[in-house]
């Protein structure tokens, strides 16, 4: 559900972010979106660790250099 969630977010022009447990996964799947012209980008984290989700934020902030969110 959440992929075809993010994909339609994507072809409405959003930047999405693949979080999965597996990076492997979460990079093949925003590779994919990349590849049919999407912006996307992807994190290896568990959700439920918070220390995990804020180095996920923090690299999203990084890589679309964003100032505030």
């Amino acid at each position: 559900i959440g992929k075809a969630i993010a994909h339609t977010y994507a072809t409405e022009g959003a930047k999405v972010v693949i979080a999965d447990l597996d990076a492997n996964h979460a990079e093949s799947t925003a590779k994919a979106f990349r590849d049919s012209g999407l912006e996307a980008m992807s994190v290896a984290m568990d959700v439920t660790n918070e220390d995990q989700v804020n180095a996920g934020i923090d690299k999203v902030i990084k890589t679309y250099d964003y100032v505030d969110i």
